[in-house]
């Protein structure tokens, strides 16, 4: 025997809310995994330049200082809006590059805004050592939009 089921606006919006919340309880284990990863990884990259600030000659406790006044304000998702920085394929910058200059910076106090334009502008030219292109400069104002999303 076959069974028709009919749905009407009243079952309908009963299924979906039903679905929705079930949908909802299951992700907060991975909101809550993807937000320990962020935060594990913004941990590693202060720990990157903190080393490189000691290398450099500064005392552990120094380098920690400047590495955590760099990223004070930022105020989260700096692995996310670095990797973006990073990953650009017009842009074509080394993770090493990027970190060898966040330390350069923190040393010198330099402050570093990742959801401005004109930041990642100097900052990208500090890198490169030459003026940006044009092609450069549209995907650093694509990167300053997908930044300002995450803040």
């Amino acid at each position: 025997m076959r069974h028709i089921v009919l749905f009407n606006t009243r079952t309908t919006f009963i299924v979906l809310l039903l679905g929705n919340t079930a949908f909802s309880l299951q992700a907060l284990p991975l909101i809550a995994a993807h937000t320990d990863i962020n935060y594990k990884a913004e941990e590693n990259i202060q720990k990157n330049i903190a080393e490189l600030l000691e290398a450099q000659g500064l005392e552990k406790s120094a380098a920690w200082e400047k590495t955590k006044q760099l990223f004070s304000t930022e105020n989260k998702n700096i692995e996310a809006k670095l990797h973006h920085l990073q990953s650009h394929p017009k842009l074509l910058l080394s993770s090493e590059k990027i970190n060898q200059l966040l330390a350069r910076r923190a040393l010198f106090e330099k402050p570093l805004n990742l959801d401005s334009y004109d930041s990642l502008v100097g900052f990208t030219q500090e890198i490169k050592g030459r003026p940006l292109d044009q092609n450069a400069l549209k995907a650093l104002h694509q990167i300053t939009m997908l930044n300002r999303t995450l803040s």
